[in-house]
């Protein structure tokens, strides 16, 4: 392990591992591509995930964030940092059956919402094929859909608000990013926002 690592490790609550086991069990996904990564990371916290990403930006590492590993494009591979938040941040923080909603970690899966709903009348809608052990962080992060899809819509469709963590290492919240107006955004939120402008989709209207 080479020394900006073991500063890191020393810094986080949660686990850091660089042995050839670990690593391998983390470099593929359901996708066809296999890539080692430099380490593997379980945070146990949002402070952990923080430490991790303003490392990352300055030793110039990439950070693959991971949830069941059941992508088919290889989001959840890659030769930087694995985030694997399956282990300790899974959890299912509130749920609101009169209001419809939940708030959740980003390693809680879709099948253990789907049991606490059993019996409420309610259900998630997204639903792909691998819904049972799928992870939400996984989910909204390819914004997944599923068989009905067509009906229902994807997982961009049913969120309220999401906590993110910047490469910075700082906190924000997308409602927060959404109510603050354009010229008042940093430098990075103008651009992206700025792409986004510039490669929306275009309907064509066909005769």
């Amino acid at each position: 392990m080479n020394e900006p690592l073991r500063a890191l490790i020393s810094s986080i609550a949660g686990d850091l591992y660089t042995d050839e086991l670990h690593r391998y069990m983390v470099s593929t996904d359901a996708s066809i591509f296999k890539v080692n990564p430099a380490c593997v990371i379980y945070p146990r916290n949002t402070e952990d995930v923080c430490r991790v990403a303003a490392f990352a930006m300055p030793n110039k590492m990439a950070i693959h964030c991971r949830g069941a590993g059941s992508g088919l494009c290889g989001s959840a591979v890659g030769s930087g940092i694995v985030l694997d938040f399956t282990k300790y941040m899974n959890r299912l923080i509130r749920i609101d059956p009169e209001e419809k909603n939940f708030e959740c970690q980003p390693g809680f899966r879709l099948g253990e919402l789907t049991a606490a709903l059993k019996g409420r009348g309610l259900f998630f809608p997204p639903d792909p094929s691998s819904g049972e052990y799928a992870s939400f962080g996984g989910m909204y992060g390819t914004n997944a859909s599923g068989a009905h899809s067509v009906k229902y819509g994807n997982v961009s469709d049913y969120i309220i608000d999401a906590q993110i963590v910047l490469a910075s290492g700082l906190i924000t919240t997308l409602s927060d990013i959404a109510a603050t107006a354009f010229n008042e955004l940093p430098k990075n939120l103008k651009h992206l926002f700025q792409l986004y402008e510039k490669h929306s989709v275009y309907y064509l209207t066909f005769f």
